[in-house]
C-alpha cells in the first residue's frame, strides 16, 4: 500500500519539474530567425521595405561592385548600361529575417553587342545576398553571383542604403 504523503510529494515534484522544462522552452530556438524581432516591422535596423531605397554596393577589394534604386516592390534601376529594361527588366526580391538581417536576390539580363555579326547577345546574371545592417550606416554583404555560363562566384564587401 503506498504511503498518501508519498503520493502528494511525487505530485507536487512533477508540477514543478514541469514548470521548469515550462519555463525554460521560450529560451531555446534559432536566436536570428523571424520572431527574433518579435515582427515589428519598426524594430532593429533591417528595414521592412527597399521601396523608394538605393544601395549601393562595394566590394571587398573597395571598388563600386552595383548601385540600385528600387522603385516598386520588385522593380529597380542599376547603374549598369548594359541593361535592356524594356526587353528583360531586373527584378528583385527582399526578405528580413531578422532585426538586422535581411535575404536580398537580384535578377538582371545584360545586353552585348557584337559587332562583327550586328547581333546582340543577352545574358542573365543573378545575386543572392545575405545583408547584415550594422549601425553607423556602413552595412556587411555576402553571397553569389551566377553569371550567363551558370558559374558561380563568392562575393562580399559592404554596402550603403540611402533614400532616393
Amino acid at each position: 500500500m503506498k504511503h498518501p504523503s508519498l503520493n502528494l510529494a511525487r505530485k507536487v515534484f512533477s508540477i514543478l519539474l514541469f514548470s521548469i522544462f515550462y519555463l525554460a522552452l521560450p529560451g531555446c530556438g534559432d536566436d536570428d530567425a523571424e520572431k527574433s524581432f518579435d515582427g515589428n516591422p519598426n524594430s532593429g535596423l533591417a528595414p521592412s521595405s527597399l521601396k523608394g531605397t538605393t544601395l549601393v554596393f562595394t566590394s571587398s577589394s573597395g571598388s563600386q561592385l552595383m548601385s540600385i534604386s528600387h522603385l516598386s516592390e520588385s522593380g529597380l534601376i542599376m547603374n549598369d548600361k548594359t541593361i535592356d529594361y524594356a526587353k528583360y527588366p531586373p527584378s528583385y526580391s527582399y526578405t528580413r529575417r531578422g532585426s538586422n538581417t535581411a535575404g536580398y536576390k537580384v535578377n538582371i539580363t545584360r545586353m552585348t553587342y557584337i559587332p562583327y555579326s550586328g547581333s546582340i547577345h543577352y545574358s542573365p546574371y543573378s545575386y543572392d545576398l545575405n545583408l547584415t545592417f550594422i549601425a553607423g550606416g556602413r552595412h556587411l554583404y555576402n553571397g553569389t553571383q551566377t553569371n550567363a555560363q551558370g558559374a558561380t562566384s563568392r562575393i562580399s564587401g559592404t554596402f550603403t542604403i540611402g533614400t532616393e
